[in-house]
């Protein structure tokens, strides 16, 4: 079975696979003139998803292939599916995903694991926007609400799932959200939204395109929103109204030469609420800017990629800090006869970040990685592609230091790292409607900045302080996927087994490591042991011809953590208690004519979350298993304009997910008008 663009299942048969195999030679004929890995934005998408058939990504080998043939764990999330989940944020689209694990804690506040190992500002997820990483590297976190993109202007997100370093970098530990946004050079997308509802909410967004395709695009989005957020609990006094306002703008110009120049700009204000028992307000403010060259040249397709991320972070309790991110990186995608395609990725960050409270000065680092992949059509049904890249990384400091533990501005300037990553997958095309997968990789979550020279006094005589020779976590994996075409039921099912091992687990922050001193008593940033985890996932996924659609799936993992003695009980990183075991998903949709209604279920059994309003003595709370169940109902009332109403938790008027607030229902009345 495949899918058409419009997600409808259709037969595949012989005819079909001597196509794909015509369409894979002449892929891999012209792959010299393809854009270098998911990083890169010159693709025309929609000619490739009429070639196909179906959404296609970039995201494993720099050459574009359906979802099920490439040498990773992808999922693809296409523009239909966003609209129709009725969902308003990225996170509350993330799940619907089998294996990941979404909590929310405040409106605008929320933490997203893949495979488990979720935790209160998580950082092991990597989240890409064009290939950039909006990754806050401060505190090893995302901040899902302030990224300046709109979902009108999202053509898929793509959801890699199992370590992915070498192909992306730094902290794809458990996992990638590879964002990929409509290509002004050949995609003209024009809408506009307005949105109100519960929680007081008013918001709106828009986005413009012009160009001459295949020539220069200019594509310029802005939004933002307004509410009032969940009930805080007792222990504040602050009563954060969330608020979010974006602006982004993307241009693309090829020269009559073949070179191709893009440059896009975006800013963001956003006032949140950090997750946690005590949630803390956050004014974060952000501007970046990202400029890349591709062209062919005689060693291949080169590609030369520079971003600027700046953040500005205040927490509204009297702290704040600044964090500047500088990235260069450079590639050649190399055709090598008609079966093997090599990449070479070399890349230079500079991070780094002033707070006079966090670090009573600027800490940093500098980081040189060198990365090969290489991808070998053995046969038509058979690839293989293996990928390693090697990370040098430095610290740097400038400020006071912690001399009385033994934390000093020398000592820290003289820390670095090297650290080594891996991916190896094969793809086996059994029959044309049998893909069995099999993968290995080895990915790295690296310590925050804060982890590594962390300088604050959370109380007098009572600190949080980091560690210059934390190593980053090592996760290791290895998978064996299944994806079968069923006919009779006009459905694909996926199935996928995989172990993993975290070694150099880290804690910092509320479960560090306690460290006594004359000046008074600390928790410090250590490496306190390792976990395995074993899991599967199973999934059918299909489309009738008369508009029904439905998605199930069910999701089971366990972990077990090997912690050192010396660790503190009941301290984050336990993940054997902290990670639900199931996960059941079950999504029906019907769409006639103007109408659209979708409906979809969601159970998750116990866990415990980490925290507690006073930060010097954490617990563990018990989360019991609960449901959410989310509908939505879309009506064209003019053409292109479509009035819709959504509403989450439909059952439910609070659901516990946290030890912060409450999750409250929902409901959301949009009207929308979209070319």
């Amino acid at each position: 079975m495949k899918s058409d663009t419009s997600g409808r299942l259709v037969p595949v048969g012989r005819a079909d696979m001597a196509r794909a195999g015509l369409v894979r030679a002449l892929l891999l004929a012209g792959a010299a003139m393809l854009p270098v890995g998911a990083r890169a934005q010159s693709m025309d998408y929609g000619a490739l998803e009429q070639v196909f058939g179906e959404p296609v990504t970039t995201a494993a080998t720099g050459s574009p292939q359906r979802a099920s043939l490439a040498p990773a764990n992808i999922v693809i999330i296409t523009q239909d599916d966003i609209r129709r989940s009725g969902a308003d944020n990225i996170p509350d689209i993330l799940a619907t995903i089998p294996g990941l694990d979404v909590r929310r804690a405040s409106l605008s506040g929320a933490d997203v694991g893949i495979r488990g190992y979720n935790q209160q500002s998580n950082p092991r997820t990597l989240v890409l926007l064009n290939g950039r990483p909006v990754y806050d590297d401060f505190y090893g976190a995302v901040f899902w609400n302030g990224f300046p993109v709109q979902l009108d202007e999202i053509r898929q997100i793509e959801v890699v799932k199992g370590p992915a370093s070498a192909l992306f970098g730094f902290n794809a530990a458990t996992g990638v959200v590879n964002i990929v946004t409509f290509n002004p050079l050949y995609d003209k997308v024009t809408a506009v939204s307005v949105r109100s509802g519960t929680q007081s909410l008013v918001g709106a967004s828009a986005v413009g395109t012009v160009n001459q395709p295949g020539v220069w695009g200019l594509r310029l989005s802005a939004g933002g929103m307004r509410a009032n957020d969940f009930t805080p609990p007792a222990s504040t006094t602050e009563n954060i109204h969330p608020t979010v306002g974006t602006l982004n703008g993307l241009g693309t110009y090829k020269l009559p030469d073949g070179l191709e120049i893009t440059l896009e700009a975006g800013l963001s204000k956003n006032d949140t609420w950090s997750d946690g028992a005590s949630p803390l307000g956050f004014d974060i403010r952000g501007n970046d800017v990202r400029v890349a060259a591709s062209d062919a040249t005689v060693i291949g397709q080169t590609n030369v990629q520079f971003y600027r991320n700046e953040t500005h972070e205040e927490v509204l309790v009297g702290s704040d800090e600044t964090n500047d991110v500088y990235d260069l990186q450079a590639r050649d995608l190399l055709k090598l006869g008609t079966d093997h395609v090599v990449r070479i990725n070399l890349e230079w960050k500079d991070n780094s970040a002033y707070s006079r409270s966090f670090f009573h000065g600027t800490a940093g680092y500098n980081d040189y990685a060198a990365s090969l992949m290489w991808n070998w059509q053995v046969v038509d049904t058979v690839s293989v592609t293996n990928a390693i890249r090697v990370d040098r990384l430095g610290l740097n400091y400038t400020g006071a230091g912690l001399p009385a533990f033994g934390i000093t501005q020398s000592i820290i300037d003289s820390t670095s790292l090297t650290g080594y990553s891996f991916n190896s997958g094969v793809v086996w095309q059994v029959t044309p409607d049998d893909t069995l997968r099999l993968t290995a990789g080895r990915g790295l979550q690296l310590p925050s900045l804060f982890g590594f020279a962390a300088n604050l006094d959370v109380a007098p005589h009572t600190y949080d302080i980091g560690t210059p020779a934390l190593l980053p976590t090592a996760v290791t994996s290895i998978e064996l996927g299944y994806d079968r075409g069923i006919a009779a039921l006009l459905s694909t099912l996926h199935a996928s087994v995989f172990a993993e091992r975290n070694d150099d687990l880290i804690a910092g922050g509320l479960g560090g490591v306690p460290v006594v001193s004359p000046v008074g008593f600390a928790l410090s940033a250590a490496n306190v042991g390792h976990s395995d985890t074993l899991g599967f996932e199973i999934g059918l996924k299909g489309a009738a011809p008369f508009g029904l659609t439905w998605n199930v799936w069910w999701a089971s993992q366990a972990i077990t953590d090997h912690i050192h003695n010396n660790a503190p009980d009941n301290q984050q990183t336990d993940y054997t208690s902290s990670t639900p075991h199931n996960v059941y998903f079950a999504g029906l949709g019907y769409h006639h004519d103007k109408l659209e209604v979708d409906a979809n279920i969601r159970w998750q059994s116990t866990y415990q979350d980490f925290g507690g309003p006073n930060v010097l003595s954490p617990r563990m709370f018990l989360i019991d298993n609960f449901y959410t169940l989310n509908g939505r109902i879309a009506y064209e009332v003019y053409p292109h304009t479509t009035l819709a109403v959504s509403a989450a938790q439909l059952l439910n008027s609070q659901v516990i997910e946290t030890l912060g607030p409450p999750v409250d229902r929902r409901v959301i009345v949009s009207l929308s008008y979209k070319l």
